[in-house]
């Protein structure tokens, strides 16, 4: 159906992704309507303004109605991008991504924002990415970022500001063999969620072998011979001193991260040691580190 009359006009609720060059005199629009699973396609734009004809598509797969998403058109890749909204009876929040290839919906299935409504979207051509930023969801405001297009098929959205445990150093060996530093199970310190990290190789004697963390904010290293710890390396500051208890050889350390968005992108250095009689003089070795940068999803 092609028509320029108001009787087949998208629906006022609706949203639009354009794609805009005047010096070529050319532009592609796509409109998706909120409510209804309705996608209408204009034709060329011919500079100066002159009306186009919208066009009523009937894809094979649409998305679900819904309010309030975003959308954009990606131009590297020659598709639209939709994400989220709310479901048109207002009860569910949504976090889904699809594109508009001219011809039919496609569902991303790779990672992208937590679920919200009116958030803003945009197509940064210098870079070729898709961006979504802040939104409102189940009374949260956000003010995160993602962009699209890091993996090179524009599949799925990443954060800016990523969490991340990044080991560095080494360890000396104890009676337990060289004690391990590292996130538990894939845990990342991001803000407004619980971190855990895992100490190993402790040895298995509660009595003996007794571990804890320091905490810093600085990684420079400093050699531990002079104090009877030959081969060993202190690679944090230690401002905070943190008692773990030894669990069959290993330990974790759990820390909620409070939800203030001034801790994103901080960097803190975290280092394990644990009591070995007889290892060294001093009787203690240490862990390798791990760098904690804080982040937002």
């Amino acid at each position: 159906m092609a028509c320029r009359s108001s009787s087949c006009r998208p629906a006022s609720n609706s949203i639009v992704a354009l794609d805009r060059n005047c010096l070529r005199q050319s532009s592609s629009a796509a409109l998706a309507s909120t409510q209804r699973e309705y996608t209408f396609a204009a034709g060329g734009l011919p500079a100066p303004a002159q009306q186009a004809s919208w066009t009523q598509r009937s894809p094979a797969s649409p998305p679900a109605k819904r309010y309030a998403p975003g959308m954009a058109y990606d131009s590297a890749r020659g598709q639209v991008v939709l994400f989220g909204g709310i479901s048109s009876d207002g009860q569910t929040y949504l976090a889904d991504t699809w594109v508009w290839d001219g011809a039919n919906w496609s569902l991303w299935t790779g990672r992208g924002p937590s679920f919200r409504r009116y958030h803003g979207m945009a197509f940064d051509s210098a870079r070729g990415r898709t961006e979504v930023f802040a939104g409102w969801g189940n009374g949260t405001v956000f003010n995160d970022t993602w962009e699209n297009g890091l993996k090179g098929n524009g599949n799925g959205f990443s954060p800016m500001n990523p969490a991340s445990v990044t080991p560095f150093g080494t360890g000396c060996p104890g009676s337990g063999g060289t004690p391990a530093l590292g996130s538990d199970q894939g845990s990342l310190p991001w803000i407004g969620q619980t971190f855990t990290a895992r100490l190993a190789n402790l040895g298995i004697s509660t009595a003996l072998n007794r571990p804890f963390l320091i905490l810093g904010d600085s990684n420079a290293p400093l050699e531990l011979s002079p104090l009877g710890m030959p081969g060993c390396s202190l690679y944090a500051n230690p401002l905070v001193t943190l008692p773990l208890t030894n669990q069959g050889g290993t330990a974790t350390w759990s820390v909620p991260i409070p939800n203030d968005p001034s801790y994103v992108g901080v960097s803190l250095y975290t280092q394990g040691f644990v009591t070995s009689p007889g290892s060294n003089p001093l009787g203690m070795v240490v862990s390798n580190a791990c760098e904690l940068r804080l982040g937002a999803k």
